[in-house]
């Protein structure tokens, strides 16, 4: 049996071009492409200058890219629970905050016409945007004065 093979069998071009599409599927896939076709044709090219290093970078990468794929999936889920999680306070933020700017209209609407306003979401907004730049102006003012 001839133990023969082309560059474009031997794998490196797909790897190549799903490292650049960043597609870590497709390149542990080809890695393991790659992994086999160094196995399989190790004393050939052992006699061309294949080093050892380089066959075991080769096999480390597999289980690397695997890792840090396992990895990210797992960044992700914990953000995504993270987010759902802040979402849920937020909506019970915005429930609070209806029901009490729904008493504050009952209150003041024959009452007090600037104190209606105030029980507004746009006034509210106006309120912590005017708190927040204040806060900038004085943390700034604080830094010079150090």
């Amino acid at each position: 049996m001839d133990k023969t093979i082309s560059v474009a069998d031997f794998g490196l071009t797909p790897l190549r071009k799903c490292i650049k599409a960043r597609d870590g599927e497709g390149v542990i896939r080809n890695l393991h492409t790659v992994n086999l076709n160094l196995v399989k044709f190790k004393t050939e090219l052992e006699a061309q200058g294949l080093s050892e290093e380089l066959v075991a970078k080769f096999a480390t990468a597999t289980t690397t890219i695997a890792e840090g794929k396992q990895k990210q999936y797992e960044i992700v889920s914990n953000r995504k629970l993270i987010v759902q999680s802040n979402l849920n306070i937020c909506n019970d933020l915005y429930e609070q905050l209806t029901q009490i700017f729904i008493v504050g209209k009952i209150l003041y609407k024959a009452t007090d016409a600037v104190k209606l306003n105030e029980y507004t979401f746009s006034d509210l907004v106006k309120s912590v945007r005017k708190t927040t730049s204040t806060e900038k102006i004085q943390d700034k003012a604080d830094s010079i004065a150090s």
